[in-house]
């Protein structure tokens, strides 16, 4: 019920997924999780760290070619969020 959506992009050349917060998110705390669903062994999860522009880069050229599956859990003034997604580097 956000006023702007989360949005998750990657870049292939630069091997980076990109996370977009609205302003309203600013300060944010919460956890980045990358599924693979082929092989649970290659799970991948980092703390969010959003920047001074609402955005947090995730450089994923260790990650393995293929399907994963984006989670995001995150809090801001007491509300928890979630968000998932499919990306296929």
């Amino acid at each position: 019920k956000l006023a702007t959506p989360v949005k998750i992009s990657y870049t292939g050349e630069k091997q980076l997924v990109s996370i977009s917060f609205p302003q309203e998110l600013s300060g944010a705390t919460g956890k980045v999780q990358f599924y693979r669903p082929s092989d649970a062994k290659k799970d991948y999860g980092i703390a969010l760290n959003i920047n001074e522009n609402n955005i947090q880069d995730i450089p994923v050229h260790h990650l393995a070619k293929g399907l994963w599956v984006v989670k995001l859990e995150w809090e801001k003034a007491g509300k928890a969020y979630m968000k998932e997604e499919k990306i296929v580097l």
